[in-house]
């Protein structure tokens, strides 16, 4: 073995057999907390032409066969994770693995870092949208809703979206982001989609789906069913 591939190695284990962080393990536990699992533990390593990794390994995830999309336990335990962590340990990672496991099954997927910026501005303009929904501020001339966020076809897509829940029996009572994935669309920009959902008054559960111009930072799409 040549003294390249060695040091690899060795960096790799000093990694594997560090500890959490007090913020990291509270991350986790918040994490473990969320998708009602048996635990959440850390693991920790470096690989060739992906830098430096985290692995979030969570076990015993209740009714895992149950969502929609595993990538929704994921997702949402990188981007929290992600969120529990001080600007010092952010930087120190390229990508947040995720391992899931219950029902029998096992679910992972890896996530870049360098993502999830760009997943946090979406997220808050996700939440201005959703807040203008409970609230039901979205036809008052100046509400929660930045337009500077929206193209012109997602706004009109917005405002159709307003007419349909308008229609709807029962306000919405909550929203809960739920999963995210960074992507290219079909004409080559990058995008980040988020989805959400929010329950009604009289129990039914309404899905959303946007996408986010990364470049612009600008909605280009919403939809819900």
């Amino acid at each position: 073995m040549n003294s390249s591939w060695s040091a690899l190695l060795a960096i790799s284990m000093l990694l594997l057999v560090g500890c959490a962080s007090e913020a990291e393990q509270q991350a986790a536990n918040g994490i473990a907390s969320r998708f009602g699992a048996r635990s959440c533990h850390m693991s920790y390593g470096v690989e060739a032409g992906k830098g430096r990794y985290v692995e979030v390994n969570l076990d015993g995830v209740e009714n895992l066969k149950g969502y929609r999309n595993m990538e929704f336990v994921t997702s949402i335990t990188a981007l929290r994770y992600f969120d529990g962590l001080s600007a010092e340990q952010k930087a120190k990672y390229d990508e947040i693995r995720v391992k899931v496991t219950g029902d029998g099954v096992t679910f992972e997927k890896a996530y870049a870092v360098a993502d999830i910026p760009d997943v946090k501005v979406a997220e808050g303009v996700v939440d201005r949208y959703m807040t203008s929904l409970l609230k039901k501020t979205y036809r008052q001339p100046n509400n929660d809703l930045d337009r500077e966020n929206l193209t012109d076809s997602a706004m009109a897509v917005v405002n159709a979206t307003y007419d349909r829940i308008d229609s709807i029996q029962g306000p919405f009572m909550s929203y809960g982001l739920v999963g995210y994935e960074a992507a290219v669309a079909k004409n080559g920009v990058p995008v980040v989609q988020l989805w959400a959902d929010a329950p009604t008054a009289d129990s039914a559960v309404y899905y959303f789906t946007f996408v986010m111009n990364r470049q612009d930072k600008k909605l280009v799409r919403i939809a819900f069913e």
